[in-house]
């Protein structure tokens, strides 16, 4: 089929046509996000959900006079939307760790404050509060935090993205410091290390 024909196609709705379109246009539309991530699985899910996107909105299909060009245009939406999502989980992990080592340290939390904390109560309080969590950001916390895993480890024994462990892993910390209070909080990571 000729590229005009396929736009044609396309733009009438013809789902095959947008079979066609996906065969010969993802690899250079992979290549186009990999120029912005850096990452072969990243671009190649970024034009996936563009393609979806695409599909999805079919109805406007026949208002769309270059699809190639719109479609290229959601693929650099969607990577610059995950490129801020990382720099912003990436600002939210340094601050994190930060405060991590300033608490093992000794420099933010007095060791007098951390003796004198039921630990009995913390534990029931956490074991209440993991009730809520879903058992695959339960077990995410088990080997991030508990096992000392790296999130890359983490996510080869769970069978997932090294991205959905970082997913589990701030909702779960989100879900414990809205119950707990954020000195509390760092205190169970305290202890549960």
């Amino acid at each position: 089929m000729e590229e005009k024909q396929i736009f044609k196609e396309f733009r009438k709705g013809n789902k095959e046509a947008f079979k066609e379109f996906y065969r010969r246009y993802s690899l250079e539309m992979t290549q186009f996000a990999y120029s912005f991530l850096k990452d072969k699985k990243d671009s190649e899910d970024a034009v996936h959900d563009a393609f979806l996107i695409v599909l999805k909105n079919y109805n406007t299909w026949s208002s769309i006079s270059d699809i190639r060009y719109y479609t290229f245009k959601v693929i650099q939406n969607l990577c610059l939307a995950k490129i801020r999502k990382n720099e912003t989980l990436a600002k939210k992990e340094n601050a994190y760790t930060y405060y991590q080592k300033s608490a093992n340290n000794g420099l933010s939390t007095p060791p007098d404050i951390i003796q004198s904390i039921n630990h009995q109560e913390i534990k029931r309080k956490v074991e209440w509060l993991f009730s809520f969590l879903s058992p695959q950001r339960k077990r995410a916390i088990e080997l991030v935090y508990m096992e000392g895993n790296s999130y890359d480890e983490a996510a080869k024994i769970m069978g997932i993205g090294t991205e959905s462990i970082r997913t589990h892993l701030r909702l779960a910390r989100n879900i414990l410091k809205d119950n707990l209070g954020s000195f509390i909080y760092f205190i169970v990571l305290y202890v549960i290390r």
